[in-house]
């Protein structure tokens, strides 16, 4: 009985390995582009969220991470939005807090100001490996403190 059981098994096994190497079966082995980037995404806004729930002024600093693959993750902060990218595969999203690329000079600011520097500012970009700093300022906007984020290459 013992002999039966454990040609089977072999079977089945040998039958699972020639899959895995003709590419008909995907294996953990194979981590998917897609989830690695929801990944890091879930990372960074899991230390956004860190940083909003404080309701205080701060800073840190964010090592964009590289996956388990190996492969290289590229984040590109700029006009509301946040996208990241590994080989040929995309992802974009909008975070909250609102994440501001220019740096604020002292200037009195009002929402039509904060839209107009939203729009011109160059985007920030960091790759695996690299660090972003992120803070939170608290400025007055409209006569009204309020907290707005920054993002800048460490």
């Amino acid at each position: 009985m013992d002999f039966v059981v454990s040609k089977v098994v072999m079977s089945i096994c040998a039958l699972a390995v020639a899959g895995v190497l003709s590419g008909t079966v995907r294996t953990a082995l194979s981590p998917d582009p897609d989830r690695e980037l929801d990944a890091v995404l879930a990372m960074l806004e899991d230390t956004l969220d860190a940083l909003e729930m404080s309701g205080c002024e701060g800073a840190v600093e964010w090592l964009v991470p590289t996956p388990p693959s190996g492969r290289t993750v590229t984040v590109s902060f700029g006009h509301g939005l946040v996208l990241l990218r590994t080989d040929d595969h995309y992802r974009a999203a909008n975070v909250s807090p609102t994440l501001h690329t220019w740096s604020w000079d002292g200037d009195h600011l009002n929402v039509t100001t904060i839209d107009d520097l939203d729009r011109f500012a160059r985007a920030v970009t960091g790759s695996s490996g690299e660090t972003i700093a992120i803070s939170a300022v608290r400025i007055l906007v409209e006569d009204e403190p309020e907290l707005l984020f920054f993002v800048r290459k460490a």
